[in-house]
């Protein structure tokens, strides 16, 4: 018998505009993160 999972939709939140912070609290260079997309809370 195969169960199915039921995830929800996405709920977006904050949006972050200090890059060189979220880069470094995340351990990563800044150019790791791709300046077409926002940094944001998704749950």
């Amino acid at each position: 018998m195969r169960k199915l999972l039921h995830q929800p939709l996405p709920t977006f939140g904050t949006q972050f505009s200090e890059r060189e912070i979220i880069a470094q609290l995340l351990s990563l260079d800044l150019s790791a993160l791709d300046t077409t997309l926002p940094l944001e809370v998704v749950s």
